[in-house]
Formats: C-alpha cells, structure tokens, sequence
C-alpha cells in the first residue's frame, strides 16, 4: 500500500509536535513557578526559627537571610525572565537589588569575607543580566519615582500620625547624632531590610502568583497577608501588629497594585521605617 501521507500532513504533524512540545515546556515551567512560591513562604517563615535554634544572632540573620531572598530572586530571573515577573521589568527595579547588594558588601560592621562574596556574585549577576537586556527592560519616568515619593511622604506622615494617637513613639528625646543615626538605619534598611522584604514579597510572591494565572487581586491580597503574618514577632506588641504593620502593608500593595514596580514600594517602606518613630517622636515630645 502506498503511503498517504503528503507535504502537508508531514508539516501539520511537525507543528503539531512542536505546538505540544511548547505547551508542555510551559507547563513545567508553572508547576516550577509553584514549588518556587512555597519554598518562598518556607524559607520566609521557618528561616528565622531555624536559625534561632542554631543560635544565630540577628546581625547574621539579616546577611542570611538577604543572600537566600536574593538567591532566590537570580535564580527566578534566570529560569522565567522578566517577561514572567510582573515587578521587576523595570531598572529602578533591578538596579535597587544591586544597591542594596554592593551597599552590603561595603558595609563596614560585617567581615565576613563570605558573606560579601556572595553578595558580589549576587549583585553582579544581576548588573551583567541589566546590561545585556537593556533594551528590554523598562526605563520608568521620571514622574513615577516623584509620584513614589510623594505617596511615599504621605503614607509616612499618615503611619506617624496613627503611631501618636496609638501612644506609639518609639524615641524618649534625640541624641545629639540624631544624623549620623538615621545614616545608619537608612543604610541597614536598604541593605538588609526594606528592600530584601519588598522584593520576597511585593516582588517575588506577587509576581509568581500572577504567572501561575492568580487573579491580581487575589494575588495581592495573599502577598499582603503573608508579609503581615510574617511579622508575628511583633504580636507582643498588638497596637503594632495590628495596626501599624497592615496600614502599611496596604500603603505598599495599593502602589504596587498601581504601578507594577517593586522599587516605589521599596522607597516607601524604606522611608516608613527610617522616619515614622522620629516623625511621631517630634510631634509627640516637641508640639504637643
């Protein structure tokens, strides 16, 4: 018997194949995205007890716990590219994480020749994947980052203001190197702190869930309670808990919801957690 089959046939059966091929690519790539998004949450909540039980003390926690989010957040661009990370598309965005990544590396409390290694690797694995992808990658405008500020003032004064009438300032009087103390904490927070967590969760959860075909509400919603549990060390403190950490978490959620871009929530959280206690200090102690 002659065989039937034609050019045609062969070509349907050829993009047939490569069709399934694909799809089945991109599923493996989703059920990827989904194993990412626990060992996320795992590493978020079990990684600060662990590290308690190994007695880790809080200055080798925050490197730790900075290189295993960055880890994380390399590997994801790697393996998903930007296209697949709704929030870090932009160079304010991957430039903010090699900030922060240098900023710890030169920071002259820690000695630690592996920790700095690895932020060196961390932070140039990033640069050198911006260069190359240049074009590619989204530059913001420059009314974005002032419309950042700004909300980023406003949630700060809104934040101080509700500490005050909680009775919450955390500062009897400033010392006389109040300066040289805000330095200080700004460069923790941008190093270690604010950033790291904006980018575990307003980065990393928020933009898995979304390739893995979350709604973006939902998405966001699942972010924001995640990072409000993940503060459970301030329970003893309810007013805190309660209070001050979900208003700004939502003051995060709601910029990201907006504009997609990890780095204006980065600036906010930054500035809510440099300034709120000396705002609400000075309006408690020296206006009242």
């Amino acid at each position: 018997m002659r065989d039937q089959t034609t050019p045609q046939t062969m070509k349907s059966k050829k993009s047939n194949t490569l069709s399934h091929t694909i799809e089945a690519k991109s599923q493996a790539k989703l059920r990827l995205a989904r194993k990412f998004v626990i060992l996320i949450v795992l590493y978020a909540y079990l990684a600060p007890i662990i590290f308690a039980l190994f007695g880790v003390d809080d200055a080798n926690y925050r490197y730790l716990d900075a290189i295993g989010f960055y880890l994380l957040v390399v590997v994801c661009i790697l393996i998903f590219g930007l296209n697949q990370l709704e929030t870090f598309r932009d160079k304010f965005s991957l430039g903010m994480i090699v900030l922060s990544c240098f900023l710890a590396v030169i920071d002259p409390r820690e000695n630690n020749v592996i920790y700095k290694i690895m932020f060196i690797i961390l932070g140039a694995t990033i640069s050198i994947y911006l260069i190359i992808n240049r074009k590619e990658i989204m530059t913001p405008s420059l009314k974005s980052f002032l419309v950042g500020l700004l909300w980023s003032i406003g949630a700060v004064v809104v934040l101080a203001s509700i500490s005050v009438w909680l009775g919450l300032p955390e500062i009897k009087s400033f010392p006389p190197n109040l300066l040289v103390i805000v330095a200080s904490v700004f460069w923790s927070q941008l190093a270690l702190i604010s950033i790291v967590e904006e980018v575990a969760f307003r980065g990393l959860i928020f933009s898995l869930l979304i390739m893995i075909g979350w709604n973006e509400n939902n998405a966001l919603i699942t972010q924001a309670i995640l990072f409000w549990g993940w503060h459970y060390v301030d329970i003893g403190t309810p007013k805190v808990f309660f209070v001050i950490v979900p208003l700004g978490t939502l003051f995060m959620t709601l910029i990201i919801k907006k504009y997609k871009m990890v780095y204006m929530s980065a600036l906010m959280h930054t500035l809510a957690n440099v300034f709120v206690a000396i705002l609400s200090t000075f309006v408690t102690y020296y206006l009242f």
